[in-house]
């Protein structure tokens, strides 16, 4: 007998199109859109395979829908920084001769644009942006320019200090299902609702990692251990083990009571390291 969510689980698995693409932090897109067009900066953090990268795409859609020049740019050299965001915004990267526009130029080409025009800056993977263009977006920060950046970590150095952060939590499981739903739909799987909460309780409410478990499925992979899986491996435990019956060694010829008690003392721990389980939690995070 099915439960009812089960039951409603089972009616979005039968219909015949699954969205192809949807924002699953809808609330987070709409903080930051208005966070953003009322002129101030964010930084969105969140492990690896959280989201954040798909997040900044659908705001930066939902600004240039609103009529915005917007430029996204990721982690590379100065000059190619420079010239993707003067490109982004419509300007000139050669001079009137023909010659490329050195890096400099191309920042005061920028830095003018958007004094005389309403633009937004988005910036993936921005703990890894070199010191200078880091510098720069700083003095833009200072003067009211909007910037969202994203990154896993959020060092306190420069302008990244100065954002205000945003961490992206676990997805709703529902989001999750539906992206376990998509690319079981793309590898043609078959899986029934009882399979999909089996699979769904090691994804840890990761958008990445929820990918990464039907792939895995997909393959027939040995499945990793889920979170707080307990097990008995590990040599540490025999290494201590020697030293321990040594220690016991020493009480030889010692008063009765004091071999008894160093026994029940060492039968406790080597008890305990024998035979107390340790964990592990589900490896890495995507």
């Amino acid at each position: 007998m099915q439960t009812t969510l089960e039951l409603e689980f089972q009616a979005e698995v039968n219909q015949r199109e699954l969205p192809q693409k949807v924002c699953y932090r809808p609330d987070e897109k709409e903080r930051i859109v208005a966070s953003l067009l009322a002129g101030q900066s964010l930084f969105v953090l969140g492990e690896a395979g959280s989201g954040k990268s798909a997040l900044l795409d659908f705001v930066a859609e939902e600004l240039k829908e609103q009529g915005f020049p917007v430029v996204a740019i990721a982690p590379s050299t100065a000059k190619q920084m420079m010239m993707e965001l003067a490109q982004g915004f419509g300007l000139e990267t050669e001079s009137l001769e023909g010659k490329a526009l050195t890096t400099l130029q191309l920042q005061k080409a920028v830095d003018e644009f958007l004094s005389a025009n309403i633009g937004f800056i988005i910036v993936d993977n921005f703990p890894r942006v070199s010191l200078s263009v880091r510098f720069w977006l700083e003095k833009l920060y200072d003067r009211g320019q909007p910037i969202l950046a994203a990154g896993k970590t959020k060092p306190e150095k420069d302008l990244i200090f100065k954002l205000v952060a945003l961490e992206l939590g676990p997805m709703p499981p529902l989001f999750i299902r539906q992206i376990m739903m998509e690319t079981a739909n793309k590898l043609e799987l078959e899986i029934s609702p009882h399979e999909y909460a089996r699979l769904q309780q090691r994804t840890g409410g990761n958008p990445a990692i929820a990918q990464k478990v039907m792939r895995e499925f997909f393959l027939g992979l040995p499945q990793a251990r889920p979170a707080g899986h307990q097990h008995y491996r590990g040599w540490g435990k025999w290494i201590i083990l020697p030293f321990l019956l040594l220690s016991l060694l020493r009480y030889a010829g010692r008063e009765p009571m004091q071999i008894v008690g160093a026994a029940s003392m060492s039968t406790l721990v080597i008890t305990r390291i024998l035979f107390t389980p340790s964990k592990r939690r589900l490896g890495g995070h995507y």
